[in-house]
């Protein structure tokens, strides 16, 4: 039995499901969107409802196209190119089927295949550092991490480019959190001296507890100190299956008026990120 169970998952695995059509979701009056799991500002529960600003903005072009969203919460793969198979043009192994489209999608050519189209720039994201100002009131490189402990969540870019620099002479300060939200707790906590990470994520955190431990000016973000890094900056877009390419465009044209008349740029203050319009350049 085990092993006819296993067969059957393989044989499942083996074919993509089918993407619904324009018809199909207008029959069913509800879209379904791909978010991030257990990512915040971008996609979290809060109190049992879904939240964060892919969600909101989720909503909005959910409501320009006349359907209910319906959320498709997606735990992180390996890769990209894992959360778009299990997402939009295949489906997981295990079944639950596809969304009709899912957000924070880097807007890049190595993301462009047969069998996803990815459209509708909205943002641009960045990695940055935060520092405690007392203990590095400088930070032009990142030399003074073979000194001081920085922190980062595990298996991330910044986790892979600190430990591989300079020979791995910063791995012994370099330290890992399950998330980026959690080490910017540990640097409120004086347990790091700075955080490397993204700066939606940092900038999030901060304003969630700043206030309250009044220590708002005791931080500063930069990424001056990231110049030698080869991509400190990347658009975030919107991923359709490419055989759905009808979708995509009402998608793309929905999210390019948010921001263009400055909606996006809203949702993103009312969660004290930072705004920063996309390159829009074809990928």
């Amino acid at each position: 039995m085990t092993r006819f169970l296993a067969l059957c998952l393989l044989l499942c695995s083996a074919f993509p499901v089918e993407s619904r059509s324009l018809e199909d979701i207008a029959e069913s009056g509800y879209i379904s969107i791909a978010v991030y799991r257990d990512f915040p500002p971008y996609s979290y529960m809060n109190e049992g409802v879904p939240a964060g600003i892919d969600i909101e903005l989720g909503r909005k072009i959910a409501q320009r196209l006349g359907y209910q969203p319906h959320w498709f919460w997606l735990t992180a793969d390996e890769s990209v190119d894992d959360d778009l198979r299990n997402a939009v043009w295949k489906g997981h192994y295990l079944g639950g089927g596809v969304a009709d489209f899912m957000l924070r999608v880097p807007y890049d050519k190595d993301y462009v295949n047969d069998q996803v189209a990815v459209v509708g720039p909205y943002q641009k994201e960045r990695w940055t550092v935060v520092r405690n100002t007392k203990n590095l009131p400088d930070l032009v490189n990142l030399a003074p991490f073979m000194y001081h402990k920085v922190g980062v969540e595990i298996d991330s870019v910044p986790d892979i480019k600190l430990t591989t620099l300079f020979g791995g002479r910063l791995v012994e300060n370099v330290i890992h959190y399950p998330s980026t939200v959690e080490a910017v707790d540990a640097l409120q906590g004086q347990q790091v001296d700075a955080v490397a990470g993204m700066r939606g994520q940092i900038e999030w955190r901060l304003g969630a507890v700043a206030g309250n431990a009044g220590q708002g000016e005791a931080f500063k973000i930069s990424d001056e100190s990231l110049v030698a890094w080869s991509r400190r900056a990347w658009d975030i877009a919107i991923a359709v299956k490419k055989t759905n390419q009808q979708l995509g465009q009402q998608v793309a044209t929905a999210i390019t008026a948010m921001v263009d008349d400055g909606e996006v740029a809203g949702i993103f203050r009312k969660y004290q990120v930072s705004y920063e319009s996309p390159d829009k350049a074809a990928p």
